[in-house]
């Protein structure tokens, strides 16, 4: 199950969540589309002063395709948390393709968990 968690620097009143995707898509994975419902019930019940989107991928592709991946999976968080109410002024997403991993890989591995994109609310 995947649980809120809070990087470092973050208070116990901010929130961080990770979702996983499909490789190579803006799809989430099965598991991930349960948390995203989680992440709109809290957002629910506060009221959100600001919320960063940010979006990663795997190694497999070029900078170029994965900068531009990695933003639309982020984008397309945003638009879905959009959808279900929190003000576009609200949400931020970036991309950040494959600078971040959390599971350090060489170049052409697909690894499941840095297709991923976290969001801070705060």
């Amino acid at each position: 199950m995947l649980t809120p968690t809070w990087p470092a620097g973050l208070t116990a009143l901010s929130l961080a969540f990770t979702l996983y995707f499909v490789e190579g898509s803006d799809e989430l994975t099965e598991e991930s589309k349960r948390v995203l419902e989680t992440v709109f019930a809290d957002l629910k019940g506060r009221k959100v002063a600001d919320v960063l989107v940010v979006g990663h991928t795997d190694t497999v592709g070029t900078d170029p395709f994965n900068d531009a991946l990695a933003l639309q999976r982020a984008e397309a968080i945003r638009r879905a948390l959009i959808q279900r109410g929190v003000a576009p002024g609200d949400v931020t997403a970036v991309g950040r393709g494959k600078r971040e991993l959390l599971v350090q890989t060489p170049d052409g591995v697909a690894e499941p968990r840095n297709r991923r994109v976290e969001i801070v609310v705060r």
